[in-house]
């Protein structure tokens, strides 16, 4: 729990040192995005190999001093099989975090930082019975990314479409992650 309240501390900090205020959540100009993600995640537990994720946030930007907040969820499976067991692993995560974007023409990078619980379902088949057990991590990520603007439609204030990179580490009390992802955008 001490970690959490660290890293809350340094969220807070790290926007006051950049912005001398909070960032705007919403407003007549501050950019909301919807987000979506497909990759390849990696966890440092032995018997997983690596699984395909797909994920959804939600994205915010205030033109005032270009930080914002995001708030997302992600989902993986991964299967292994061998002759004596096999062993099934579904991966669940819920982020929050401050990130901070810059425009330079078409070009859209961007570094976030926040806070993550991830549970790992575990099951494992053998000949014997059925074993099922959960681990559950609280940790901080860092990412970084870059998004190409594909141009912006006339639909309400004018829905803007971006597609990119992301890639993002997570340091967790009982395991780590690191993932790549495409990512789909649509938003002001």
């Amino acid at each position: 729990m001490g970690a959490m309240r660290s890293l809350a501390g340094l969220l807070l900090l790290v926007a006051s040192a950049a912005s001398c205020r909070l960032p705007r959540m919403y407003g007549e100009d501050v950019a909301v995005r919807v987000q979506g993600l497909y990759g390849f995640q990696e966890v440092d537990v032995a018997r997983l190999d690596g699984h395909a994720i797909a994920g959804l946030e939600v994205v915010t930007e205030d033109p005032h001093n270009s930080w914002g907040y995001e708030i997302g969820a992600q989902y993986g499976h991964e299967s292994e099989e061998t002759p004596q067991r096999r062993h099934e692993a579904e991966f669940n995560e819920l982020y929050v975090g401050m990130r901070r974007g810059w425009t330079r023409g078409a070009m859209h990078p961007y570094f976030g930082l926040g806070a993550s619980w991830a549970r790992v379902e575990n099951t494992l088949r053998t000949s014997g019975p059925t074993v099922e057990f959960d681990d559950d991590s609280g940790g901080a990520y860092v990412r970084g990314g870059l998004l190409w603007s594909l141009g912006r439609y006339d639909f309400d204030r004018g829905t803007e479409i971006l597609m990119g990179i992301d890639a993002r580490g997570l340091v967790g009390d009982d395991f780590d992650m690191a993932q790549i992802a495409l990512v789909l955008a649509f938003g002001t």
